[in-house]
């Protein structure tokens, strides 16, 4: 089993809205890998989003949310490494200037994405 810690940074992506609002996230998280059967193995990374970066016109008082992933991967005997994951990303904060109807409103958002990488350890 392996430990460690990790930091992200999601350049800021387009909502799908009407509006040309702007996303990104900054994560902090600690992550956990497991080895069941030889070269495979499955990863978890938990933490907080400890900066959500939004257009200020779509959301007002914005803060941090939620952050997880899961994932499956193999390393290879000569330092290749496959890794498939699914991260989540939360963020909280009151709806603001673009979205009348919803004006003051406090909720969450959410973003997912799977990541496909590709990786070599190199021994030194």
């Amino acid at each position: 089993m392996k430990f460690g810690a990790g930091l992200q940074y999601l350049f800021p992506r387009k909502l799908d809205t009407n509006y040309d609002e702007k996303l990104s996230f900054l994560p902090v998280y600690v992550t956990a890998q497991i080895n069941p059967y030889r070269c495979f193995f499955i990863k978890g990374n938990l933490g907080k989003n400890i900066y959500c970066g939004v257009d200020e016109r779509f959301l007002d008082d914005v803060s941090g949310g939620l952050y997880y992933a899961i994932g499956l991967g193999y390393e290879f005997s000569f330092g290749l490494i496959v890794e498939i994951t699914h991260n989540k990303y939360e963020c909280t904060g009151a709806f603001g200037k673009s979205v009348p109807s919803y004006y003051g409103y406090h909720g969450r958002l959410y973003y997912s994405k799977n990541i496909l990488s590709l990786g070599y350890k190199f021994k030194i």
